[in-house]
């Protein structure tokens, strides 16, 4: 009688641990999917924004273009911004560097 209590026992332990196995084994499946699905999105979301020129962009309904594209400095460069880091206000006049406008 004792024996088969412990067989019972012993098989409702390895019931579960097989259970728990099976669930923990799931879990990471799904994480991986999950993980694999969102890399997915993201590339096929960005994919088409990083390879749009400006001709492109400005031709596309809904993008609208303030300034020239530029490549990127090399470093080498002066860069624009004041000393102290502020950035400059545009005062939204056409005047180039050091000219009076016109009237």
């Amino acid at each position: 009688m004792k024996q088969i209590k412990e067989q019972s026992k012993l098989s409702k332990e390895l019931s579960a641990l097989r259970k728990k196995t099976l669930h923990s084994r799931w879990q990471k499946a799904v994480t991986v999917m999950a993980a694999l699905v969102l890399f997915c999105t993201v590339y096929a979301m960005i994919l088409p924004a990083a390879a749009i020129t400006g001709d492109q962009a400005e031709a596309e309904p809904g993008i609208e273009l303030d300034a020239q594209i530029e490549a990127p400095e090399t470093g080498d460069e002066e860069k624009d911004t004041p000393e102290d880091g502020a950035l400059q206000e545009d005062d939204g006049s056409d005047e180039e560097d050091g000219e009076e406008p016109q009237d």
